[in-house]
């Protein structure tokens, strides 16, 4: 008999021996014969033992029947392995490693759809071969009784609720929908049309807003007999006065409210009114807003966030600039003013909101001319057309940067 027909009878000798020292209770020498095993094997051998032991450890039923399929299937060189292997775990299992945790199966919390009932299959496992399964399948700490519990709890707080409350209709709150950042119902309110009412401060319709004169009224408080603005010459300013006069704490605020509202012609008049009865520092304009002091670690922040428009796009650079104007205090916009004198050429073509100077002539490379070009001249190009062309030799001018002015942001 060669080596290699000798070797199934000595994988399956160790088995056996493996098996039998694991039964008497002896693990040192059951480790030292597996490591012999594991020396003297074959890594066929290696893998078809790891897959039988995979089979009757998560297939304990069907266990027998899979082995059995797979020996017909093999040669003989594998089927005493399989054998073996199939001998070993003919035999109930032990008990429970933690049998707290170990489910209890019971009628009702192990319940079975009906067409996933088979009434042939007869059920040969004891119960603590069902149990260690189980606890070693188990992915969660929640045992079978608890999640019954829950279960049971969570259907019969259902059932309340439809018994008592199914026809109603409740509403909702704000905070149910705190995963919406739109609120649709206020974007959905058209804008207000119009001056509302100087008593109820409710949007008044068309006819109310075109009376001439007009108190300020709305229709219902008008037949209620509340007072409103008095007829003048001059709306506006009586609707001033009327503010400042009636409310008194809050007139400054409904005096705001009223020049944003308003038009540009009626805003003028507005601050014509401010500047004639009320304090320059409650004038309802931006130039007018009382400024926080000054502080020199502002001025070096403006003149870093000025500086870092250098490494921007031009007409990123541009804008970020025209903002900084915008919002700056007097102080600021000097010295925006200076950092523009400085600083200015490093901006390229002006945009639409600013003002620039004049361009000086280029001379062209081309023909040698020098004088202005069209801005408009060249061939089209989609919708748009080719600027920057000389007029003669339609060739490119040479474009020096243009030197933005500082005073020029203010306008």
């Amino acid at each position: 008999m060669t080596v290699t027909d000798s070797q199934p009878i000595a994988v399956v000798d160790l088995i056996s021996a493996l098996d039998a020292l694991i039964d008497s209770g002896d693990r040192d020498q059951a480790k030292k014969r597996a490591a012999h095993l594991i020396e003297r094997a074959d890594l066929r051998d290696l893998l078809l033992i790891h897959r039988c032991a995979h089979v009757l450890d998560r297939r304990p039923r069907t266990a027998v029947a899979i082995l059995r399929d797979a020996w017909k299937r093999s040669n003989e060189h594998a089927r005493h392995v399989i054998a073996a292997m199939a001998r070993v775990d003919r035999r109930p299992l032990r008990t429970t490693t933690n049998p707290d945790r170990a489910p209890r199966w019971t009628r009702d919390t192990h319940y079975q759809a009906p067409r996933d009932v088979n009434t042939d299959t007869i059920y040969t496992g004891s119960s603590e071969q069902r149990d260690e399964i189980h606890a070693r399948t188990r992915t969660t700490g929640e045992s079978a009784s608890a999640a019954a519990v829950r279960l049971a709890d969570a259907y019969r707080v259902r059932c309340e609720y439809e018994d008592t409350h199914a026809d109603e209709n409740e509403g909702w709150e704000d905070h149910e929908l705190a995963g919406y950042q739109l609120d649709y119902v206020r974007a959905n309110v058209p804008p207000l049309r119009g001056l509302t009412c100087v008593s109820c401060w409710m949007e008044r319709p068309d006819s109310d807003n075109r009376r001439t004169p007009d108190d300020g009224l709305c229709a219902p408080c008008r037949d209620d007999g509340r007072p409103g603005i008095p007829a003048s010459n001059n709306p506006v300013a009586a609707r001033c006065a009327y503010l400042t006069r009636t409310y008194r704490t809050a007139g400054l605020v409904l005096l705001r409210r009223y020049w944003r509202d308003a038009t540009d012609t009626d805003r003028a008049q507005i601050q014509k009114w401010t500047a004639q009865h009320l304090p320059r520092r409650f004038a309802p304009t931006r130039d007018n807003l009382p400024q926080r002091r000054h502080h020199p670690k502002d001025e070096r922040d403006l003149i870093a966030r000025l500086n870092h428009t250098r490494q921007l796009q031009p007409t990123h650079a541009r804008s970020v600039v025209s903002r900084e104007w915008k919002r700056a205090t007097p102080r600021g916009r000097q010295v925006i003013q200076l950092w523009m004198e400085r600083h200015g050429d490093t901006l390229h073509r002006p945009s639409t909101i600013t003002t620039w100077l004049p361009e000086p002539p280029a001379v062209c490379q081309g023909c040698g001319k020098e004088g202005r070009y069209r801005r408009a001249t060249g061939r089209p190009e989609g919708r748009y057309l080719r600027r920057d062309l000389c007029v003669d030799c339609r060739r490119p001018h040479p474009q020096p940067r243009p030197i933005p002015t500082a005073l020029t942001l203010a306008a």
